[in-house]
């Protein structure tokens, strides 16, 4: 397993420029896809850097200089401008859309320009539309205290009864992000 995660981290990092390209989140028609990739990347990079070094040693040293190439790269896209545009210029999806800045916080990492667009949007009004943007905010410390996961997951997927075809489309990519 050491050997496929870290050949698996190598391969990531070897194609960061063309998974998570720069400026894309702003882009027309490439938005969705480009926030999505950043999304799961920072997703990964955290629970990736939460492991126990100490139950695997040797995967600990081959991933550490992985993770800190994707939290430079994580970290330079959310300090730009055209990820605080892409967050501010959909309301109803902002939180969404800031999740990477979310799981860098929760990683114990804060910029400037993160906190004032987070505070900004939160002002505005903004919330989560889904479990998994509501534990995103609760892990980057932005909640008093966790959620009733029981009854919001209750409550999301009897939202969904009733709707098949939902559980199989954006529905489920939403319940987690």
């Amino acid at each position: 397993m050491t050997d496929a995660a870290a050949r698996s981290a190598a391969w990531v990092t070897g194609r960061l420029g063309r998974l998570v390209p720069a400026g894309a989140e702003g882009a027309a028609g490439a938005a969705d896809t480009a926030a999505r990739r950043l999304t799961e990347l920072a997703l990964v990079e955290h629970q990736l850097a939460r492991r126990s070094p100490a139950r695997f040693p040797r995967l600990s040293r081959s991933l550490d200089a992985h993770l800190d190439t994707w939290r430079a790269v994580l970290t330079e896209r959310t300090r730009a401008a055209s990820f605080a545009r892409a967050a501010r210029a959909r309301p109803a999806e902002a939180i969404h859309r800031v999740q990477p800045y979310l799981w860098l916080r929760a990683g114990g990492h804060r910029s400037a320009e993160g906190e004032e667009l987070l505070g900004a949007l939160i002002a505005g009004g903004a919330r989560p539309r889904s479990p998994g943007q509501t534990y995103a905010l609760w892990r980057a410390g932005c909640l008093r205290r966790g959620p009733d996961w029981a009854g919001l997951w209750r409550s999301w997927v009897l939202g969904l009864a009733g709707r098949t075809a939902m559980a199989d489309g954006p529905a489920v990519y939403d319940a987690t992000h």
